[in-house]
């Protein structure tokens, strides 16, 4: 099936906006990357329910995207379907010390409310790009506080097409990862304590002083930190802190993160990717781990 055919089904099976041949520049804060057959705009969640059964049923290939950070597309782009979520997914309510947010919700906006209704623990994702879903998924963080500790409950879309609800005891997050890998989430509930905007305020100033802030489009850390010490201190150490491969550079300001300095290629990245990996390994013998996914053809590759 060509992707018009499967455009026209899809259309005809969700009613969802659809946008074909489009460039994953757009769509991703790396800002490089191939083309997507298929871009499906998903409004609510019975859409979605449809849309990922009739995918599996015809075995088309598809992933999930929520702000698209923390990923890289390759340049010979996307055969199969990405899916976007929007409308309802990007809903948010507050009750009491908790607040409810769809998988569609940038952490940036989770944020604002808590400070908005005086709810303080989410403070630590200040500078952290990204919405809900992803953030659930990778246990998005820093150093001693990330996403699964305030996380009440999480509704997701199982590998069998069920809604389930699931207790924070019945997810295993772990560093930059969770048991929440290879479900779909559909949106959390996260539990606060109550603060003086004030206090609030000053939590945010000290994060915003830690983090680092790039002009340049990028993906956050490339790397997850070993356990032998910080992935961008290693870079650092084997004199690859400003190295560029094309207008892909290694960060002058953090070597932990690349940014694209001009009109880069998804190749330019992985080489300098693979550069980074093979010198760390070479001088320390450690082995660095990928913390952004890579995507290109027709699925994920790491």
């Amino acid at each position: 099936m060509n992707y018009l055919n499967l455009a026209q089904e899809i259309n005809d099976l969700t009613k969802a906006k659809i946008k074909l041949n489009e460039s994953m520049k757009k769509w991703t804060s790396f800002k490089v990357g191939g083309k997507a057959d298929i871009i499906v705009l998903v409004d609510e969640i019975s859409q979605l329910k449809g849309l990922v059964n009739y995918l599996k049923e015809n075995k088309i290939p598809y992933f999930i995207i929520g702000h698209g950070t923390n990923l890289l597309i390759k340049d010979e782009g996307v055969k199969g379907v990405v899916i976007k979520l929007v409308g309802s997914f990007k809903r948010v309510s507050v009750a009491g010390n908790e607040i409810q947010a769809g998988a569609g919700v940038s952490l940036s906006k989770l944020l604002k409310i808590s400070l908005k209704h005086n709810l303080s623990g989410l403070e630590f994702v200040t500078g952290i790009p990204g919405s809900v879903g992803g953030s659930l998924i990778m246990n998005a963080g820093i150093p001693n506080c990330s996403v699964g500790e305030v996380t009440k409950k999480v509704r997701i879309l199982t590998s069998k097409g069920e809604e389930v609800t699931l207790e924070n005891k019945d997810i295993d997050f772990f560093y930059r990862g969770s048991s929440l890998n290879g479900s779909i989430v559909l949106g959390a509930e996260f539990s606060l304590e109550r603060a003086s905007q004030e206090l609030i305020l000053e939590k945010v100033k000290k994060y915003q002083e830690k983090r680092t802030f790039l002009s340049f489009p990028n993906a956050g850390s490339i790397f997850k930190n070993p356990r032998e010490g910080f992935a961008g201190e290693l870079i650092e150490k084997v004199g690859l802190k400003g190295y560029t491969i094309g207008n892909a550079q290694v960060s002058t300001q953090h070597a932990n993160f690349i940014q694209n300095i001009g009109q880069a290629k998804a190749g330019d990245i992985l080489s300098l990717i693979e550069k980074i990996k093979e010198a760390v390994q070479s001088q320390f013998g450690v082995h660095l781990e990928m913390e952004i996914k890579i995507i290109g053809g027709n699925g994920w590759l790491s």
